[in-house]
């Protein structure tokens, strides 16, 4: 069913975003209930990852990563795009153990971490001075061929600046070789 071209689950994700955006995700969830399950629409990843989104924003990790357990359970998948959002609410609470141990849940998972899921962590990593751990996992996507994008260059670089080692970031991204990081 369309309206005027315009798919259902489009106009449901606008007004669920609205709801997000007015901190009033009680409504969003209640939409979400009474529309998309119960009338059977389709779901789109567009739907959680507003959701967590929302629930991040608002300080509510710990809500998110229910929500999440509970939609998995029920079969849905989950997104690259909302796993990132439920790493990023991680690292805001301090939680950087909890962002990698999700990484690894989602490596067990249909869905597969992509370039920014493993930069969003290498970055938290940098930031929390894990430096090792960092270039491990960096070292650990690269050995999964997944490409760095100029985002994990920067985050390398700005790293290897602040730690007074800006002639081995040349090195370290002509290269792609990530011991050369490391010293």
């Amino acid at each position: 069913m369309k309206l005027n071209g315009i798919h259902p689950n489009l106009i449901l994700s606008i007004i669920i975003n609205c709801f997000r955006h007015l901190s009033q995700m009680n409504f969003a969830f209640s939409i979400f209930a009474m529309v998309i399950l119960k009338l059977g629409y389709d779901q789109i990843p567009l739907f959680f990852s507003t959701f967590m989104n929302g629930l991040c924003l608002k300080g509510e990790v710990e809500k998110a990563l229910c929500f999440h357990e509970k939609v998995v359970s029920h079969g849905f998948q989950m997104d690259q795009v909302t796993y990132d959002i439920l790493i990023d609410g991680l690292y805001k609470i301090g939680e950087t153990k909890a962002a990698i141990q999700l990484l690894r849940i989602i490596e067990g998972r249909s869905t597969k971490p992509n370039v920014v899921i493993y930069t969003s962590i290498i970055d938290i990593l940098f930031k929390d001075k894990l430096a090792n751990e960092a270039y491990h996992l960096y070292s650990e996507m690269v050995s999964k061929r997944i490409s760095p994008s100029p985002v994990t260059y920067n985050v390398l670089i700005d790293t290897l600046c602040k730690r007074g080692k800006a002639e081995r970031s040349q090195e370290c991204v002509s290269c792609n070789d990530e011991s050369l990081c490391e010293t």
